[in-house]
């Protein structure tokens, strides 16, 4: 529209998060807490360096590994993602769980539960049934505690996007109603069209809003 521009508001390492959050492990809630880059923490951790001497494709081997502890990623997956052996894969994927406990013990509990139960849920209780945790294929068994794993945190991340979706309606029809609109919801982030002279300020209400929806 005319006069106005785009606001780009996305949530910072949602997903991670949330896996601090629910698996209340203290060195990942510690990082958050301290601001630090969150990649480079963990590729500090798993190949025993500082992390200021952690290089830029060191920091990104580290991310992969975050995101693929998220997907329940076995050695053989990461090695593959990494195109590393599986016994490196395997050793940064133990590396990985000796520092960050409170992550492990929540992986295994779930699975437990999720073979227990037959469904997991996301914090705000979406639910999803797991098909094959009780399969004779191995294969199956594994593709269905990979999903235990992760749906709770893909699922978390769906429902507080879902909230702050209807959060920012609500704003925006009380406060800014025909000066800015929802554009598109994009993974975990939401685009705005906002009048140009008010963009400063709506971003300010939308990070105010979607910092205190949960």
């Amino acid at each position: 529209r005319k006069g106005f521009v785009f606001v780009g508001m996305d949530y910072s390492q949602i997903e991670l998060r949330i896996m601090a959050d629910i698996s209340q492990d203290n060195l990942l809630i510690e990082d958050f807490v301290d601001g630090l880059d969150i990649h480079k923490a963990t590729a500090s951790r798993i190949m025993g360096k500082e992390m200021e001497d952690v290089t830029k494709e060191e920091r990104s081997l580290g991310k992969t590994v975050n995101f693929g502890i998220l997907f329940g990623q076995t050695a053989y997956g990461l090695s593959s993602m990494l195109g590393i052996d599986v016994e490196k894969a395997s050793e940064y994927i133990q590396s990985y769980f000796s520092h960050y406990l409170g992550v492990e013990e929540y992986i295994r509990s779930l699975e437990k539960e999720a073979y227990k139960r037959g469904y997991v849920q996301s914090i705000l209780g979406t639910t999803r049934f797991i098909q094959g945790l009780k399969s004779r294929n191995i294969r199956m068994i594994k593709a269905a505690q990979r999903e235990a794993v992760n749906m709770p945190i893909q699922g978390s991340e769906a429902d507080i996007m879902k909230l702050a979706m209807i959060s920012m309606d609500e704003t925006i029809e009380e406060e800014f109603k025909g000066k800015a609109y929802i554009l598109l919801q994009i993974h975990d982030e939401l685009i705005f069209e906002v009048k140009e002279d008010l963009s400063e300020t709506f971003a300010l209400r939308a990070k105010e809003t979607m910092e205190e929806i949960i």
